[in-house]
């Protein structure tokens, strides 16, 4: 706080200030940490970072692809869509609303590359999982994966069966997915013979199918069953995602969430895709 001095004849009066001048902001965030960059299906990058520190506020971040600046945020986190197969490495710097900002991070680097997984469930190996036994002969399980966002190739699909020993013939039928419970036009459909694996996921190759999808279309996954009970595909232990994970039973296909199951289905789509 500032005093005045004033003088009044032989009287001094000292006068207190109402207050100090504001003091200038010169000092910068600190630099963001934690960045994390997680290639995503399909042509995407996910790019995730710790909130920086700064004596008055941060405004935003900004993210350098390759080391040019190719978006400013406000709160951490970007989706970097449409890339091309390749490396791609990034920096983030925090600002202020004064203009002051911290150095840039350490770049991190991730591939994308033109193969790439499509799933609803977050399985990994010795994580928990459900196998459903209560699937009869004629009944089903699918799954609504993607949309891709460039032209892709099917070339295989994965999945989890198991809880309990056995070899058992099924159905996979690939479809397009018509956004309702019922699939769309049938795409691909062979018999398959499984062998019953708790914690392994199977793979059925489909590379010489020539199955394609176009840029924005999703595909629909499904396994039909000849026998009843155990070995049976698996559930993860999340939460379901409504609308992506279907049961076939009763001459119909109806969305598994709002029949009280919990869990996606271990299913999942291998494409191939230009970029």
């Amino acid at each position: 706080m500032r005093s005045t001095l004033i003088v009044l004849g032989a009287l001094v009066v000292s006068v207190a200030g109402c207050g100090e001048e504001p003091r200038a902001d010169r000092e910068p965030p600190s630099v963001p940490s934690g960045l994390v960059v997680a290639p995503l299906v399909p042509g995407r990058m996910q790019v995730d970072w710790l909130a920086a520190v700064d004596d008055r506020a941060v405004a935003g971040y900004r993210v350098l692809r390759n080391e040019v600046q190719i978006a400013e945020v406000s709160a951490p986190g970007l989706l970097d869509a449409a890339l091309a197969p390749g490396l791609y490495c990034y920096a983030v710097a925090a600002f202020d609303a004064a203009g002051n900002a911290s150095e840039f991070s350490e770049p991190v680097c991730a591939a994308l590359g033109s193969r790439a997984t499509l799933q609803n469930d977050a399985f990994v190996t010795d994580a928990t999982v459900y196998f459903q036994q209560g699937f009869v002969a004629g009944e089903g399980a699918g799954v609504t994966l993607g949309p891709v966002s460039h032209a892709a190739a099917v070339v295989g699909v994965e999945l989890l069966f198991g809880g309990a020993a056995g070899v058992q013939s099924l159905t996979l039928t690939l479809a397009r997915d018509s956004g309702q419970a019922a699939p769309g036009a049938e795409l691909f459909a062979t018999p398959v013979e499984l062998t019953a694996a708790d914690d392994a996921m199977q793979t059925i190759d489909l590379t010489s199918e020539a199955i394609t999808l176009e840029a924005g279309a999703s595909l629909r996954v499904n396994l039909g069953f000849a026998h009843a009970g155990l070995p049976s595909v698996a559930r993860d232990g999340g939460p379901i995602a409504a609308g992506r994970n279907w049961l076939y039973a009763g001459g119909g296909w109806a969305d598994s969430a709002l029949l009280g199951l919990t869990g996606n289905w271990v299913i999942r789509a291998v494409v191939d895709f230009d970029g």
